[in-house]
């Protein structure tokens, strides 16, 4: 007799939102998608109470579920330290990625051989941008220094940093 109420009680209090929602939502893709679940809200009405009757499993329990041994504490720890972790190896491959591309946009400076870049981040963003730069001929240090000039500004435009975050390095060829 228990289960016959509960049954009935879970489908009254179900008709009666039904028909709130059929009566707030339009006609359309909504309203039918409403209705499915519903009827879906409906068939786990009516089968909790027959299922709890038979037996210890019911569809609420299954919701309340916690794994024996562990705290909900222990689970948001390890998320934190996986987020963490996950965090790192992104600002790493960032920073890796990045110093190829200042390599490759520096290396197409007229007179510039080759070059090796460095891109350090910390939690504000973009901090230090370090390039070594090898031109294809000697140069004198005032050359040196104006090709450096030229870098820094060429990369902290490119990447809309502070040019005083950006250090470059200029040897000479020969």
């Amino acid at each position: 007799m228990n289960i016959l109420i509960e049954i009935v009680r879970g489908v009254a209090v179900l008709v009666i939102l039904a028909l709130f929602l059929e009566m707030l939502l339009p006609e359309g893709g909504l309203l039918s998608f409403a209705r499915l679940v519903m009827g879906l809200l409906l068939i786990a009405v009516v089968l909790n109470p027959v299922i709890a009757a038979f037996g210890k499993l019911t569809i609420t329990s299954f919701f309340e579920y916690n794994a024996p041994g562990v705290s909900t504490e222990e689970v948001l720890r390890q998320g934190r330290e996986l987020g963490a972790s996950l965090t790192e190896a992104a600002r790493l491959a960032y920073e890796q990625d990045l110093a190829r591309q200042i390599s490759a946009l520096v290396r197409l400076t007229q007179g510039v051989k080759s070059a090796e870049a460095t891109a350090v981040f910390e939690r504000e963003g973009l901090a230090l941008i370090i390039v070594r730069v090898w031109t294809e001929n000697a140069m004198t240090a005032e050359e040196m220094n104006a090709l450096g000039g030229k870098i820094s500004s060429l990369i902290a435009d490119f990447f809309s940093t502070d040019p005083k975050n950006v250090i470059v390095e200029v040897t000479g060829g020969g």
